[in-house]
């Protein structure tokens, strides 16, 4: 985002989406917060802030100049998100290796495994 907004032009941002309520996918807005307010900046009015309700998991596609990118982040494999990202020019999707995976967490993986993704 920094190469794209200056941290005194946040005005120009519509928006912030994020996925997922999982800390490593809404960490970085404390942050973001902090620097803003120890850079000084005064926002004419606040930035709204898109995610989920809960712990479940959003798609996004997201459409400009006859181009389109999907990101989705902790799922695994779905219809839904093959529908989504079908015919899309960019898929990014969190992934991690099955075996990995498994000796992390009891249970189901709420990861893709990486050569699901790249079938997709």
């Amino acid at each position: 985002m920094q190469r794209y907004v200056r941290l005194d032009g946040l005005d120009g941002l519509d928006a912030i989406w994020i996925s997922h309520l999982h800390a490593d996918h809404r960490a970085d807005l404390l942050t973001a917060c902090h620097g803003a307010l120890s850079a000084d900046v005064r926002l004419a009015a606040p930035i709204p802030l898109h995610g989920p309700p809960g712990m479940p998991a959003f798609a996004l596609r997201a459409e400009a100049d006859g181009r389109s990118m999907v990101y989705s982040g902790d799922t695994a494999p779905r219809a839904a998100l093959t529908g989504l990202a079908a015919d899309g020019d960019l898929l990014l999707c969190e992934a991690e290796a099955v075996a990995r995976a498994a000796s992390r967490f009891a249970g189901p993986v709420g990861h893709a495994d990486p050569g699901a993704v790249l079938t997709v």
